[in-house]
């Protein structure tokens, strides 16, 4: 009987971020800003906090890059 390597359903998870070209970040906010983003998600605006900070993220960068 072989060694049989289990992958957890986080890395699994991960591999497919990655395989997809997105990167983790890590990042902390105020509390309050929190709750907003949590009430966002909950009204159903984005499906959970990494979708929503990453289309505030964007929205950002294309905001600037008009100005430039």
């Amino acid at each position: 009987m072989g060694i049989q390597s289990t992958i957890s359903p986080a890395a699994k998870y991960r591999d497919k971020k990655e395989s997809r070209g997105e990167k983790q970040v890590l990042l902390w906010m105020e509390g309050k800003l929190t709750e907003r983003l949590d009430a966002l998600i909950k009204s159903g605006a984005y499906r959970n906090r990494s979708e929503a900070v990453a289309a505030a993220i964007h929205m950002f960068i294309e905001g600037n890059q008009q100005r430039a």
